[in-house]
C-alpha cells in the first residue's frame, strides 16, 4: 500500500514516515535526489512508501439511505514486535505496536443539481500502555507484569506527539482490568491513574512540564463484557457521547469547505 498524509520530515517523501516501513530502503534514493544533476530523473519518482495496515469498506442501509463506512488502519514502524516481548513505551515516546485507525462515515445524497455527500471522520490510536513495564516468566499463560519506576518524560512525549499530530484535547480511554483475584494488570491500572493526572498539571523540574490537555476515562471492558454482554458496548457508546463534545470530529459536506465539527 502506498503512503500518504502529512510530511514526515525525511527527505522528500510525502508521507508520515512513522508509518513508512521501507524507509531504510528509500533513504539512499532520497540522498541521491539531493545530489542529482539537472536533467536527471528525480529519484523521488521511484519512492513508494509501504504501509503495514488494513482497509475495509461496507455499505449499510439506514432507512431509505445508504451509509458507507470506511476503516483505515496503519501500524507504526517504531517499537514494533511480538506480544510479550514489546511492551510499554520507549525513551522516544513510541508505544509498542501502535496502530492509528481512522473511521469514516459517508452519506451520499441526491440533489437537483447533482449528487452530494456528507462525511464525518474520527481518528483513534491503540498501543501498548505508555509506561515502562515488562513481563516476567513469559512462559506462563498469564505472565506477571513488572512496572518499572522511571521518569515520565517518554510518556509525556507520547501524548505530546499525539497532540501535535491531531490537536487537543486527546481523549485517553483506559480499558485495563480493575478487578482481579491475582493482581496482574491492576499494577498498570494504578500506575496509569497516578501518571495521567500528573501530566495534566505543570510539574516543577520536569522536562517539558507544561500541562497536557488530556481527557482521562477508565472502563473495565473485559469485566463489563463478562457481566453485561453486548450491553458493555452500550456503555462505551455513552462514554463516546460524553467525550465527543470535548474532542470534536472531522466533518465535510461536498458543497462546503472542509472543517472541524
Amino acid at each position: 500500500a502506498g503512503g500518504g498524509g502529512g510530511g514526515g520530515g525525511e527527505g522528500a517523501v510525502q508521507c508520515n514516515t512513522m508509518f513508512a516501513w521501507n524507509l531504510h530502503m528509500l533513504r539512499p534514493l532520497l540522498a541521491a535526489g539531493r545530489r542529482q544533476v539537472d536533467g536527471a530523473p528525480d529519484p523521488e519518482d521511484w519512492c513508494l512508501p509501504v504501509v503495514h495496515g488494513f482497509f475495509q469498506q461496507r455499505l449499510i442501509q439506514v432507512g431509505p439511505r445508504r451509509l458507507r463506512l470506511t476503516l483505515v488502519s496503519r501500524r507504526s514502524r517504531h517499537f514494533a514486535g511480538t506480544r510479550f516481548l514489546r511492551r510499554g513505551v520507549n525513551d522516544r515516546g513510541h508505544c509498542a505496536n501502535e496502530v492509528e485507525t481512522e473511521q469514516i462515515a459517508t452519506l451520499d445524497l441526491a440533489a437537483a443539481d447533482g449528487p452530494r455527500c456528507r462525511m464525518a471522520a474520527m481518528t483513534q490510536t491503540r498501543g501498548s500502555i505508555p509506561l515502562f513495564w515488562s513481563h516476567r516468566n513469559i512462559a506462563s499463560p498469564k505472565p506477571d507484569i513488572v512496572v518499572h519506576d522511571r521518569p515520565l518524560g517518554p510518556t509525556r512525549r507520547h501524548f505530546g506527539r499525539l497532540l501535535r499530530q491531531h490537536g487537543g484535547p486527546v481523549a485517553v480511554l483506559n480499558l485495563i482490568r480493575q478487578q482481579e483475584k491475582k493482581p496482574i494488570e491492576l499494577h498498570l491500572f494504578h500506575r496509569l491513574n497516578e501518571v495521567v493526572p500528573q501530566l495534566t498539571r505543570p510539574e516543577e523540574g520536569e522536562e517539558g512540564a507544561e500541562p497536557l490537555p488530556l481527557l482521562y476515562t477508565c472502563y473495565d471492558f473485559i469485566n463489563n463484557t463478562r457481566l453485561l454482554g453486548e450491553n458493555a458496548l452500550v456503555q462505551l457508546e455513552k462514554i463516546s457521547q460524553r467525550l465527543f463534545p470535548g474532542i470534536g470530529y472531522f466533518s465535510f459536506r461536498a458543497w462546503e469547505a472542509p472543517g472541524a465539527a
